[in-house]
């Protein structure tokens, strides 16, 4: 009677006896009467057919619930391919491609419209102990954001009320450092070398280590930077000139290279000027970057504008500049605000000391009547006194 009924699974035991079940995926498998014919069978059968039919209908309700919603996986390679991702450097894109998948790892399957801004900060609330990678993870969050709110999946962007964790900035190289780093590889050493590299062009690591002889010519230095693309022709100073000199004898391939005659790689001429720096006893908040700003940080206390800056280290805004120039600008303005104070003769002390001089040679060896009584009361003709003032 069974032989027609689907879903029904016959099992013969160890025993001999068969035993039957009702199978089918998504509910758990069901024990059915041994006995096909029994009444029990049937209705064991029939709650599992009803069973069966509910499940089919929440699981087509769900379907139809999901169709047409975006998940944040199909967000994310909607971005790879737009504009804004494809005409970054390479380096950023694989820097931006490594936030964006680990996120994808744990989130991609969620849907864009339940997305919402308190789930969001307790995701990054989660990476405090890394201030760095939930700040990247922020703008990365907040860019994609804003691709769905153009697209028309969300109409607001909930990315963008989560706040950056505070993070200490790259240290400037101070003077004093600098002199350190100076008179501890002299001149005609590589390590000098590198250090007039930073500090008279302003570059990256990832620049420095692609400077090429061929590319040093009517005293001035062409740089495509690596990571924007930009191209720069930069004047050569003297200083540098001078340095450039000593190495003229092998001129050929790139102006630094490692110990066999290579260039340098990135990575590989960090972990290099790391090492020169702890032989010159400098602490370890010196960095190759720290060089970059302390150049920056040098053109702005000579005077030079926010441009012109911009024109020798190649950043795009105004306000990438600003903060690698905030401390010489803070000294600048600080300068030209004393000056100003002390022009206009605003709380000038010597005006003070005139009048407590006046004072102090005023006779006070007068009657009680002229100097006032006991309590220090001025009569009408006393002088006033110093140590009312």
């Amino acid at each position: 009677m069974t032989k027609g009924l689907p879903y029904v699974k016959r099992d013969m035991g160890r025993d001999g006896k068969m035993r039957l079940y009702f199978r089918f995926k998504g509910i758990p498998l069901t024990r059915l009467p041994d006995d096909e014919t029994s009444a029990a069978f049937k209705i064991a059968y029939a709650e599992c057919i009803a069973l069966k039919e509910q499940h089919q209908r929440s699981s087509t309700k769900k379907r139809e619930t999901s169709r047409g919603r975006t998940t944040i996986r199909n967000l994310v390679d909607l971005y790879y391919t737009r504009s804004e991702f494809h005409t970054l450097a390479k380096s950023t894109k694989r820097d931006y491609r490594s936030t964006l998948e680990a996120f994808c790892k744990d989130h991609g399957h969620r849907y864009v419209d339940d997305v919402t801004a308190p789930k969001l900060d307790i995701i990054i609330s989660n990476l405090w102990k890394t201030p760095g990678k939930a700040n990247k993870l922020i703008k990365r969050l907040r860019a994609l954001m804003k691709l769905a709110v153009r697209v028309g999946i969300i109409t607001d962007n909930p990315a963008l009320c989560l706040d950056f964790f505070p993070t200490g900035e790259i240290h400037t190289w101070e003077s004093e450092e600098i002199a350190q780093f100076a008179s501890f590889f002299g001149r005609g050493t590589k390590q000098r070398l590198a250090l007039c590299l930073h500090l008279y062009t302003g570059q990256r690591r990832s620049d420095i280590v692609k400077m090429n002889w061929q590319e040093v010519q009517n005293s001035s230095i062409s740089v495509t930077q690596f990571k924007t693309g930009s191209k720069l022709l930069i004047p050569i100073h003297p200083s540098l000139e001078s340095e450039l000199a000593l190495h003229a004898g092998s001129a050929e391939g790139t102006i630094l290279k490692t110990y066999f005659g290579k260039p340098f790689t990135r990575n590989g001429y960090g972990n290099w000027f790391r090492k020169i720096c702890n032989s010159a006893g400098l602490p370890k908040r010196c960095s190759s970057h720290g060089l970059r700003k302390a150049a920056a940080a040098a053109l702005a206390e000579s005077g030079c504008t926010a441009k012109e800056i911009m024109s020798i280290t190649g950043h795009k805004s105004l306000s990438d500049v600003e903060l690698y120039t905030r401390r010489a600008d803070q000294k600048i303005l600080a300068d030209s605000a004393m000056s100003k104070l002390a022009a206009s003769h605003q709380f000038d002390t010597q005006d003070f000391e005139k009048v407590s001089y006046a004072n102090d040679n005023t006779d006070i060896s007068k009657s009680y009547e002229e100097n006032g009584g006991p309590g220090g009361t001025r009569t009408p003709n006393q002088a006033v006194m110093s140590r009312r003032l």
